[in-house]
């Protein structure tokens, strides 16, 4: 086996047997160092809206719902969010409590239903379904909340949707009901 020196003799002019000492006899590229350092800066602001998107739909689909313990269709109701990929949280309150958590978020008297349920200050009061939550948020950042009043048949929780189901869904804003966001039966039923 050559030793080191005889390595170094028999190497081809211009070339270096030791690869850290041929490296730091190199010019140093400025070009290819801006280069790596900008896909870098991109790298990592791609890294940063990746989260912060995700962050935020995070944001949008965590729902705390607030209900009775002994109200069956409320929890049919927090199933059917499940399933349309709202992540749940169940807080139980008894009715003078649930009373007063209504009230201090502004639901009016006479948008009143069985369950309160809460996406950050976003108020969503009794069976309104899950693609009126999300039209609402989506398309009236004005609002401070979305109401199906009272505790209609065939609306979300409350049994099967039939040709005789009829509900509104109506937008709430600053404790007042506002306009109508979807009647049921649509035109699509």
């Amino acid at each position: 086996m050559p030793s080191m020196a005889t390595a170094a003799l028999s190497a081809p002019p211009g070339s270096s047997p030791d690869p850290v000492r041929h490296t730091r006899n190199r010019p140093l590229d400025l070009k290819s160092t801006e280069r790596k350092t900008q896909s870098m800066k991109k790298a990592l602001l791609i890294a940063s809206f990746s989260i912060l998107a995700a962050t935020t739909a995070t944001a949008e689909t965590a729902m705390t719902v607030f209900k009775d313990p002994n109200c069956g269709c409320c929890t049919a109701w927090a199933d059917h969010m499940q399933d349309a990929g709202f992540d749940i949280t169940i807080r139980e309150l008894e009715y003078d409590a649930m009373r007063a958590h209504k009230a201090s978020v502004g639901v009016p008297e006479d948008a009143v239903a069985c369950h309160t349920a809460m996406i950050g200050d976003f108020v969503i009061e009794g069976h309104v379904p899950a693609e009126d939550i999300r039209h609402v948020l989506a398309n009236y950042p004005d609002a401070s909340g979305v109401a199906v009043p009272g505790m209609p048949m065939g609306s979300p929780g409350m049994g099967q949707m039939t040709p005789d189901t009829v509900f509104d869904v109506v937008l709430l804003r600053d404790g007042d009901i506002g306009q109508v966001v979807t009647s049921y039966p649509t035109d699509g039923n």
